[in-house]
């Protein structure tokens, strides 16, 4: 992990907190409370990440277990082990394979599914609100705000590290021959948190206006559209995306957009692991959102009479 890298990620994370923070009295929620929500959301979110990019690679971790020699290069020169990859160890002049049976464990090493981290977060997020007195849908609201924030940092990360790279292209837009995914995902989260803020902003207006509290609809709403425009974007990104780590479940290319962006047409596209989570979200934030609308509806309905 580059020092680069390990500054954005902290950025991004004291980013996207101060935005929840600074948030927080709008919904009535303790500051303090809030940010030990948003503590245990951060390890449930490294949790996930690492289990979901695990799961995909778990043929990798059982072969560098038990069987190093046919993943890891050999006659490496190495210098006290700075050159060597995991899974190997320095001998003082060379690498050599010795197997590493406890990597999936070592996320700093790097290795990491946004998507993963979302559920992971969302899940740990929503049990420590709902103890500490925050309210499960507050809190995810207040850190739905924050999260495309803390990501575009992330993304901009990537780009320095080197990791969750783009196809490698001959088009315009292409930085050192590949595609550049990482500051695409950047601009894409900045729009969203945009987009996210302002409904945040709009939702608590309403409900001071009116002088009431949000409405468990409401504040559930603010989450649900960071997941609908999120999964959009994100299936639509894993389109140029070039590190196939992450897991492909078929395997179907796209010549006509490889012709436009000069990217290898036998390369596929459709459809990876993040697809097809992508997928699965949109679906159940359509339902969620099918759902709202007949309740506002309904609302409607009683308040004319």
């Amino acid at each position: 992990m580059t020092p680069d890298y390990g500054v954005l990620l902290a950025g991004g994370i004291a980013a996207g907190a101060l935005v929840s923070w600074l948030l927080a009295p709008r919904l009535s929620v303790s500051r303090n409370a809030l940010m030990d929500v948003i503590f245990w959301a951060v390890v449930g979110g490294v949790i996930g990440a690492r289990l979901l990019y695990v799961g995909v690679q778990w043929e990798y971790f059982v072969e560098l277990c038990r069987n190093p020699g046919e993943l890891l290069p050999v006659g490496l020169p190495c210098s006290a082990g700075q050159a060597c990859y995991p899974g190997q160890e320095c001998d003082g002049t060379w690498c050599q394979n010795v197997g590493d049976c406890v990597a999936a464990v070592k996320f700093w090493q790097g290795g990491w599914v946004f998507l993963g981290g979302v559920l992971g977060g969302i899940g740990a997020g929503a049990i420590a609100a709902g103890r500490n007195g925050v309210g499960v849908a507050r809190g995810l609201s207040l850190m739905s705000v924050g999260l495309p924030l803390g990501h575009l940092f992330g993304r901009v990360g990537c780009h320095f590290q080197g990791c969750c790279f783009g196809k490698l292209s001959g088009h315009l837009l292409a930085v050192q021959g590949r595609f550049p995914v990482q500051l695409l995902e950047a601009a894409g989260e900045a729009v969203i948190f945009s987009m996210v803020l302002y409904y945040f902003m709009r939702v608590t207006a309403k409900a001071r206006r009116n002088c009431h509290a949000v409405g468990v609809l409401e504040l559930m709403s603010v989450p649900v559209l960071f997941l609908t425009l999120y999964s959009s974007m994100r299936f639509v990104t894993e389109l140029v995306r070039g590190d196939e780590l992450r897991g492909f479940v078929t395997r179907i290319p796209w010549p006509g957009l490889a012709r436009v962006l000069d990217f290898p047409r036998r390369e596929a596209v459709f459809f990876s692991t993040s697809q097809l989570i992508s997928v699965f979200l949109l679906l159940l934030s359509g339902v969620f959102w099918v759902g709202y609308a007949f309740q506002r509806r309904k609302r409607l309905a009683a308040a004319r009479g």
